[in-house]
């Protein structure tokens, strides 16, 4: 009962803490993972952000952090590399299997800052 009650005021928490992208920013954030369906050991996860005309948004400093959806787990963390224009690839390291999310942390060139969440449910074990 302790632990139902524990992970229900954990998702809440995460849940009030996850902000919607900037207000009117008008940013596309699309992704991938590779391998996909996400394994646990290394995996690549790949960013492409464009503005509201679609165009690609490049000078981008993008953290990612990979958590499980219960409690107890050691958070990954990843930077994202500008690889093409708008387009940014973050290693992450899944160290088990079972449902995760990652959140992602943009600064964009001109200080605005952007959360997105991510979920990766069912990462196998290999």
């Amino acid at each position: 009962m302790r632990g139902s009650i524990f992970f229900a005021i954990t998702l809440s928490v995460l849940a009030a803490c996850t902000p919607e992208p900037c207000e009117d920013s008008g940013l596309q954030i699309s992704w991938s993972v590779s391998p996909d369906p996400p394994r646990m050991g290394p995996s690549t996860l790949t960013l492409e952000l464009l503005d509201a005309s679609g165009a690609p948004v490049s000078g981008a400093r993008l953290e990612v952090e990979a958590n499980m959806n219960h409690a107890g787990m050691v958070p990954v963390f990843g930077s994202g590399e500008e690889r093409a224009p708008g387009t940014y690839v973050a290693p992450l390291e899944f160290t088990m299997g079972g449902d995760w999310f990652v959140l992602v942390d943009a600064t964009l060139a001109d200080g605005q800052t952007i959360r997105e969440m991510i979920d990766l449910p069912r990462v196998l074990i290999e």
